[in-house]
């Protein structure tokens, strides 16, 4: 029976190991992405980088388009 609780327990923990790393990955990779650093390294002051800006407008302008044609659709079928 504690051969089985052993192996267990190895198998939790790599799973817990492997999903820990990548979510931390994952949040480091779209920090990186999104954020710049202006400050120094004991006074970091993040901003958003130009790919993040660029990013927002579009979201903000497919969505006006998106609300636009939604608008003239329901004003259509009246």
């Amino acid at each position: 029976m504690t051969w089985v609780t052993s192996m267990v327990t190895y198998i939790v923990n790599a799973f817990n190991t492997f999903v820990t790393g990548i979510g931390s990955g994952v949040a480091e990779f779209f920090q990186s992405i999104f954020l710049t650093n202006t400050g120094t390294e004991q006074a970091p002051v993040y901003e958003l980088s130009t790919f993040a800006a660029v990013s927002l407008v579009m979201l903000g302008v497919s969505l006006a388009i998106g609300v636009t044609t939604l608008v003239v659709h329901w004003v259509r079928r009246k």
